[in-house]
């Protein structure tokens, strides 16, 4: 792919031919399907006052003078000319619409070696760049004059100019482009180029509909591939737009949009559904007129306009008194403060290797600090903010509300002092998100939510059972009062997530388990949802050679030629320790007594069932072949695993990523898993590792048996798990999900290294497909 002139190379579509009709079947230069001037957006004004004459526009006035006029109204104006001259014929409609042509080519400012554009302005919020930014429906409107032009007169500079013009839509925000992935392989192209996005339904369809007017002037396969990612990703959007009795203008605010984009949006969906032959589009314009007809729904647009406005200066006005003043903005030099509340720091297992991925991820945008009831030993350079008390647990009823307003007070004052916080990442949306969301919200933060699994609680059956469980032993007295507790907390769990995710602006979510409860219980929305992957430093869990491997089994008392498997995992009912030792008992029996003798197995952890897992232990035969190690660091369990052959995952309840699976697989283990969480399949799939579900103890000794036999597989399996880890759960794919999530900071930049520079041209941005919201 050329990267000077024209990086979009003419090629012939790959697509065979479809059953119906799409958008390239109807892509053509005729005249521009919206009329922008009988909308009355101020750019449009802008454009009309350059003049209207009988039979047409005006060409005396039209061609702007110098850099300051807006390059949206010089497009509009340019479109509309092209519009006229077709339906009059008259040379002075040509003449007009050239020198606005010639304007938009004089005017365009690179953005990379490849492309260019037209900055505009922007005027939302403070903590946003200042500076003017690429607008998708001005790229898409400068794309769709050029390509007219190019056709018209068949000038190269015309072609190259709107090739430069779509390359910014190839490539993420983040790469200095204007996409932002969307529900897995859907791309919608922002009204602005920032995080967080806005998803602003005219300027991804301006986009598209410029790049299939590029594409009828020049086929290409790499920009036939974006019309298609950004066609599904209009489709899979298009529903959350409609509010019922109007529509709305952003997915981000989710207010009723202005009557001239009601409008614009309804015309520019028509345009779509003719271009591409979708229903959708066709269907929702027409509900969208119907509410324009209607004394109702615009009565009940105009009340929630006004009703958004006086909520706004409520908000301003509490703001003003509990905070003052609203806190200013850290040196653009500086690391940006966040805060992160957590039930306790330094927290155990997987959410202690998050937020430790979370702090290297981030190291030279933020410098964070937590906010926790149980504060343990931790080093000096750590800022742990305290609150609450023994009587503030969130794990019962009534303690759980004492922990709420424990925190929510804490996190108050830390708001009021003179340190900034513009962004509060809280590590779960029930408790600790409930009082996160109220106060940071009112205190004007941005609040966002990384979810481990928290929310499926009040939702779970599973759990329920596990805390009924507990009360086995307990006697008469405490398991009543603790059942009328817990028939208590549920409750009080679903109201305080309730509360969290009416006030979180965004939700950071691994697993299905907890997206699932987020879109079908509590009605999130899907546009504020990020998706990510879990980091693995796979460095750091590079397999030992052959030597030291065997000198640290020896240490652990393990021959060199023994067959080791290994289970790390707290001895509680969640992880099904006992089928672990089940299935391992049968698939020991079946071996051959030469490698029956080679078979070891060593299990690190702890909790209460501990004497449990010991009688387990004899009455499945194992006594000679499983060591329990007790608790082990995590510098310990690194070494473990680096001398591992399998590893066995048998957990009957879980959200998000195992970090132990991922632990595992980085270090080169051949890892059987239960689909506990559900994520093990998608991880273990394509011979890196084997999937059983939950519950099919058939299914793992058949597994364990064949996985026992073949060592050598087992190897070349933990190969490829080590490698899909080191290319997928990296530092850089968590840092941009973060930056998706969170927004700008203050020294927000693009890509660290070479990747930015790599990114130009179109073909490059399919180079590296990314977990899209």
């Amino acid at each position: 792919m050329p990267t000077h002139a024209n990086p979009f190379s003419p090629s012939v579509s790959t697509s065979s031919e479809p059953p119906a009709r799409t958008w390239r079947d109807s892509a053509s230069l005729d005249d521009y399907p919206v009329d922008f001037f009988s909308l009355s957006s101020p750019a449009s004004n802008r454009a009309r006052r350059r003049g209207r004459g009988a039979g047409g526009l005006s060409g005396r006035q039209a061609q702007p003078r110098d850099s300051d006029a807006h390059p949206l109204a010089v497009g509009q104006f340019a479109l509309a000319s092209w519009n006229a001259y077709l339906r009059t014929g008259e040379e002075r409609q040509r003449q007009a619409y050239m020198r606005a042509v010639r304007w938009l080519v004089a005017e365009q400012r690179p953005s990379g070696s490849d492309s260019g554009g037209w900055p505009v302005p922007h005027a939302e919020g403070a903590g946003l760049p200042a500076a003017a930014c690429l607008s998708a429906s001005c790229q898409g409107i400068g794309i769709s004059v050029l390509a007219r032009a190019y056709r018209l007169t068949g000038d190269p500079t015309f072609l190259a100019a709107a090739t430069r013009a779509a390359t910014p839509l190839a490539h993420d925000i983040l790469d200095g482009g204007l996409n932002t992935p969307i529900y897995g392989e859907g791309l919608f192209f922002e009204e602005f180029a920032r995080y967080p996005v806005d998803h602003v339904l005219h300027g991804h369809m301006c986009a598209l509909l410029g790049l299939i007017d590029l594409w009828s002037v020049q086929p290409d396969a790499a920009l036939e591939e974006l019309i298609e990612r950004g066609i599904r990703a209009l489709r899979s959007v298009l529903g959350a737009f409609d509010a019922g009795a109007w529509s709305r203008y952003s997915l981000r605010h989710r207010g009723p949009a202005p009557k001239r984009y009601q409008q614009l949006n309804v015309l520019l969906l028509k345009a779509i559904a003719d271009r591409t032959g979708l229903t959708e589009p066709s269907e929702l314009a027409a509900r969208w007129e119907r509410y324009q007809t209607r004394w109702s729904a615009r009565t009940r647009q105009a009340a929630a306009l006004h009703g958004m406005r006086l909520a706004d200066t409520v908000v301003d006005r509490l703001r003003g008194a509990l905070f003052p003043p609203r806190l200013g903005s850290d040196s653009p030099a500086r690391p940006e403060r966040v805060l992160v509340p957590v039930t306790g720091f330094p927290v155990t297992g997987g959410i202690r290797a998050v937020l430790g991925g979370i702090a290297e991820a981030m190291r030279n945008e933020w410098r964070m600090e937590y906010l926790a009831r149980d504060v343990r030993p931790h080093g000096a350079d750590i800022v742990i903010h305290r609150f609450g008390s023994r009587l503030t647990s969130p794990w019962q009823f009534p303690t759980v509300w004492l922990y709420v307003l424990a925190g929510a007070a804490a996190l108050g004052r830390l708001l009021r002092r003179e340190h900034a916080y513009r962004l509060v990442l809280a590590q779960d949306s029930v408790f600790t998100g409930a009082f996160t969301a109220l106060v940071g919200r009112l205190a004007g933060a941005r609040v966002v939510a990384v979810e481990h699994g928290t929310i499926t609680f009040p939702y779970s059956s599973v759990y329920k059972a596990e805390r009924l469980n507990e009360l086995a032993a307990a006697s008469s007295l405490r398991r009543l009062s603790t059942r009328i507790g817990l028939s208590l907390y549920w409750p009080s769990l679903r109201a305080l997530s309730w509360t969290a995710v009416r006030c979180t602006d965004h939700f950071l979510v691994a697993g299905q388990e907890s997206a699932d409860v987020y879109l079908q219980e509590l009605g999130v929305p899907p546009s504020k949802i990020t998706r990510w992957r879990f980091m693995i430093d796979a460095a750091t869990y590079t397999p030992p050679d052959p030597a030291a491997r065997s000198e640290q089994r020896a240490r652990l008392g393990v021959p060199s030629d023994a067959i080791l498997i290994s289970i790390v995992a707290r001895f509680s009912p969640a992880k099904g320790l006992e089928i672990a030792l089940a299935c391992l008992g049968r698939a020991v029996s079946r071996l051959p007594g030469d490698l029956k003798q080679r078979v070891r197995i060593v299990i690190a952890g702890d909790g209460p069932l501990r004497a449990q897992l010991e009688e387990d232990i004899v009455r499945h035969g194992l006594s000679e072949k499983v060591a329990l190690l007790g608790e082990k660091s995590s510098e310990e369990v690194v070494g473990l695993l680096g001398m591992t052959d399998i590893f066995l995952y048998t957990s009957t309840r879980g959200t998000n990523y195992s970090m132990a699976v991922l632990e595992a697989m980085a270090s080169g283990c051949a890892v059987i898993a239960s689909t506990e969480p559900r994520s093990n399949a998608e991880l273990l799939s394509e011979g890196r590792g084997i999937a059983i579900p939950s519950g099919e103890p058939d299914a793992l000794t058949d597994a364990l048996a064949r996985a026992l036999a073949d060592i050598p597989g087992c190897h070349q399996m933990g190969k490829l798990a080590r490698t899909y880890i080191s290319e997928v759960h990296t530092e850089e794919a968590l840092r941009r999900s973060l930056l998706r999530a969170c927004g700008w900071s203050p020294s927000l930049r693009p890509p660290r290294g070479p990747e930015r520079e790599a990114q130009t041209g179109l073909t490059a941005a399919f180079a590296s497909p990314e977990l899209g919201h």
